[in-house]
């Protein structure tokens, strides 16, 4: 068993198990790493819920495919939790919308005390990076 390190070490050494023992180890690992960073205790339930599977007394091979299975569940889910913080969300959320920002921009009337009159506006351009000959005028 390991302590906590970083996500990346615990997430390789999950990687890296073979067996029942070294599954259980890389487990316990990634568990004390998000204890020390106070995940969700719902985040650790669902490691938990995860990283289960039946060991098979009679088959080593299937035991092992079940392992497999299991990591790739892990991963998956620290994948998703990665993506799924609350900073990309806004982000995200604020690139759904910027259709709506730019159709309120051009199609309104820019209010008295705007700070852009509309002759400004009529000047912007945005020009596309890969080619400066294509642009978009407003």
């Amino acid at each position: 068993m390991f302590g906590p390190g970083s996500l990346q070490q615990s997430m390789r050494q999950l990687d890296k198990a073979e067996t029942e023992e070294a599954f259980e180890s890389a487990v316990c690992g990634l568990r004390s790493y998000l204890k020390s960073i106070e995940a969700e205790p719902e985040c650790l339930m669902e490691i938990e819920r995860r990283a289960y599977y039946l060991s098979n007394d009679f088959s080593e091979k299937d035991t092992k495919e079940k392992i497999e299975e299991a990591k790739k569940r892990i991963q998956n889910y620290i994948h998703q939790m990665m993506i799924d913080t609350g900073e990309n969300k806004q982000l995200i959320s604020i690139l759904e919308n910027f259709y709506l920002f730019i159709e309120g921009l051009i199609e309104r009337e820019p209010h008295k005390r705007a700070g852009v009159q509309k002759e400004q506006l009529e000047t912007l351009r945005i020009k596309n990076e890969y080619n400066d000959r294509e642009s978009v005028e407003f």
